[in-house]
């Protein structure tokens, strides 16, 4: 299965992801080329899976090697500066690395108090201080094989 990120063009900052068998793509494509971008159509390379550490969440950084013209180092494989972190995904709820886990600052501009940590290795670094940052730790690891579905009713509650 490939998964394709879409936007909705009708709702303003909705998106929608749609998983597809190989192939599909090119077929949908010759079929509805309207609805496909420039970026949609080039070809790439099918490459394995290989866990979330393909995923680089960066907050950190990119402001310096972009003001000294260095960019290449902060960008993604479409030319798009990451941006910072933690990103608002709805209204109260971010999604942050851990850098800004370990941020108190940050954790306390954005008013958050609950923090979900999925790593099997990374502690909840506030948690002895009393800080008033409540955690639950879902130590998943970082690979394809993982049924991350069976941990979704613990953290939904959570959340």
């Amino acid at each position: 299965m490939s998964p394709i990120l879409f936007k909705n063009s009708d709702e303003e900052d909705t998106y929608r992801c749609l998983c597809l068998s190989p192939g599909d793509f090119e077929e949908f494509r010759r079929a509805y080329p309207e609805w496909c971008s420039e970026a949609g159509a080039q070809h790439v390379p099918h490459l394995p899976l290989m866990g979330l550490r393909s995923l680089r969440i960066s907050g950190s950084g990119c402001e310096e090697a972009l003001s000294s013209g260095s960019s290449s180092e902060c960008e993604d494989a479409h030319g798009h500066a990451p941006q910072d972190f933690p990103i608002e995904i709805l209204p109260n709820l971010y999604l942050g690395n851990s850098t800004n886990s370990e941020d108190c600052d940050a954790l306390a501009r954005h008013n958050i108090k609950y923090v979900l940590n999925v790593t099997p290795d990374l502690p909840n670094t506030f948690e002895a201080e009393g800080c008033g940052i409540n955690y639950l730790k879902i130590p998943i690891a970082d690979h394809w094989s993982q049924n991350l579905s069976v941990h979704f009713p613990q953290a939904i509650r959570f959340i």
